[in-house]
């Protein structure tokens, strides 16, 4: 018999097979690190949306129409761009960016971000405004179900993502699916 040096087939077999599995693992740990990362941007971006936000509401005396319309409106928070470098809406394709808002806010954060996930057609985050009650309404996705929503109060699942409300007033949203966070 000779002496035989190297490894068998089925010995490197083994081996790739065991190589591939803790790459895979590896790989899906990763994936669940960065929608953390992504996450902990998003609630940092909302706090310095939320200090912009109420220093301006500060200003007006404590009104949240902080485009001074007297009407209800919605607008997204950031600049939304399309690959060619012109604007779009933003939440469910019909949100305007607008620009006074964007510019009030921009003056005490200045890295206001754009584009971010989008979880069931809707991508970013927006500020409503309720002329009736005079209350101010921030929301924004978080990547996963059942996430911390930060100083949102109320949260709901919405496909694989946790979408979250902070509301100026203590408004209960439990009757219409929401929990608190």
């Amino acid at each position: 018999m000779k002496n035989q040096k190297g490894f068998t087939l089925i010995e490197l077999l083994v081996v790739i097979a065991i190589i591939s599995l803790l790459a895979s693992l590896a790989v899906v740990s990763l994936n669940g690190a960065r929608a953390k990362a992504r996450n902990a941007q998003r609630l940092s971006d909302i706090a310095g949306y939320m200090t912009s936000i109420e220093t301006n509401v500060n200003e007006r005396e404590g009104s949240y129409d902080l485009l001074d319309t007297g009407a209800s409106y919605t607008v997204c928070l950031g600049k939304y761009t399309n690959p060619d470098g012109s604007l779009r809406n933003c939440w469910t394709a019909n949100q305007p960016s607008n620009p006074t808002f964007n510019g009030l806010i921009s003056s005490l954060f200045p890295a206001m971000p754009g584009q971010d996930m989008i979880c069931d057609t809707f991508e970013g985050y927006i500020y409503q405004y309720n002329n009736t009650y005079d209350v101010g309404q921030v929301q924004w996705f978080m990547e996963g179900r059942d996430q911390d929503c930060g100083i949102a109060q109320w949260k709901q699942n919405s496909g694989n993502c946790t979408r979250c409300a902070w509301l100026s007033t203590n408004r209960d949203l439990s009757t219409s699916g929401w929990t608190a966070n």
